[in-house]
């Protein structure tokens, strides 16, 4: 399991979601609509200071050598998932901090799904397309089916 980095919440940097988002944007990053909608939907930064060791493992890594659907992956980590309530939070800063992210590379939080503007589970994702950096959502629905070789970001 490669180690990533730390990463800090709550630490008081930004006072709102949106001066979040402006800091991202100046920094050549992007946001999805469908990212955007889920921080519009009364999302809040923690008041808590809190930290969390991210390392990346590929779904084979986990444990599944042929692929696996949501439901199987969040069983085979469920110890290294990320809170739904602070997975915004994290997944913004690790967008702010991850600037030389390979092209082509997508990585998948492993966190609590979370609903999209239908309902409809999600997780962010940070990836790189094209030389741009995103921070989009991804479909959680639990039969949805992760190939050996995507990288989930877990959490200690």
């Amino acid at each position: 399991m490669e180690f990533l980095s730390l990463i800090t919440i709550g630490d008081g940097r930004f006072p709102n979601v949106e001066k979040f988002i402006e800091a991202l944007e100046k920094e050549n990053n992007r946001l999805t609509t469908w990212a955007r909608q889920i921080f519009e939907q009364d999302f809040q930064l923690s008041t808590k200071k809190i930290e969390f060791r991210l390392a990346q493992k590929s779904i084979a890594e986990i444990g599944f050598p042929e692929g696996a659907a949501f439901q199987q992956i969040q069983g085979g980590i469920e110890r290294k998932l990320c809170p739904a309530k602070v997975a915004g939070e994290v997944a913004l800063k690790l967008r702010l901090w991850y600037k030389e992210q390979p092209n082509g590379e997508t990585l998948f939080l492993a966190m609590e799904p979370i609903g999209d503007f239908s309902g409809k589970p999600q997780i962010f994702c940070i990836k790189c397309d094209a030389g741009q950096r995103w921070l989009t959502i991804e479909n959680a629905d639990p039969e949805r089916i992760f190939l050996p070789s995507d990288i989930f970001i877990l959490f200690r």
